[in-house]
Parts: C-alpha cells; structure tokens; sequence
C-alpha cells in the first residue's frame, strides 16, 4: 500500500516492494496530488500494471498524466502547456519511452520547430 510524506516543501509517494524495499514512486507540491497519486499506485498494483517511472520504461504520455495532476500553474499556463503538448510534443514523442529519449532528440526537435516560426517570432539567441 502506497503512502505519502512530507520532504521539504513537498509530498512524496512511496511504497514497500514485494522485497521489502521502500521506493518513492513521485513527487507533488501539494498533499491532495501526492494522496491522488498513492491511490492510483495501489490500484496499479492490485492489477499488477505498475511500471516504475525510474526505470523509464514509460511513455512521455503515460508519464504526463502522472505528472499533470501534481503540478500546479494558472489557467493560462495550463493553456499554454496543452496547446505545446497537444500541437507538438505528443505528436512526436508521446508513444516514446522516457529512457529511449536522448538530448539530441530534443535538441533536434527544439531546432525544427525553431525553422518553423516565421522569423518575426522566434526567441532571440
């Protein structure tokens, strides 16, 4: 059974492997994200479909939606990051796992949607 705790200004997840070992699953600014995440870990062990995020067998989707509900932001910024995600990181990496996603990758990816702002709107350098 999954349980939270407090570590500095955060909430942790964590949980006793079937070895015995505690692990920490993830962690969240607030309690209520932390204690939704401890159920969604025991419901994901009583299927026996959790997969460790640190071992980074996971998709950037899968790992989204552990992520999302424990990160807080405004409405506009909740706005801005769907339109990113939605438009254009999903897209690409959404059905790729964590580890199997290389600073290169996205240093590429960063470069070609760069080439695609009209020059007028692209960052300064």
């Amino acid at each position: 059974m999954a349980w939270v705790e407090k570590r500095g200004d955060s909430f942790r997840v964590r949980f006793r492997k079937a070895d015995g070992n505690v692990v920490t699953d993830s962690s969240h600014p607030t309690w209520a994200a932390a204690e939704l995440r401890s159920k969604q870990v025991d419901i994901e062990h009583a299927r026996d479909a959790y997969i460790d995020p640190a071992r980074g067998r996971i998709t950037l989707a899968e790992w989204i939606t552990i992520w999302e509900p424990g990160h807080e932001a405004g409405d506009a910024k909740w706005a801005a990051y769907h339109s990113h995600l939605c438009n254009h990181i999903l897209p690409r990496f959404g059905n790729v796992p964590l580890n199997k996603i290389a600073r290169q990758d996205i240093k590429a990816f960063v470069k070609t949607l760069k080439g695609a702002l009209p020059r007028a709107a692209q960052p300064a350098s």
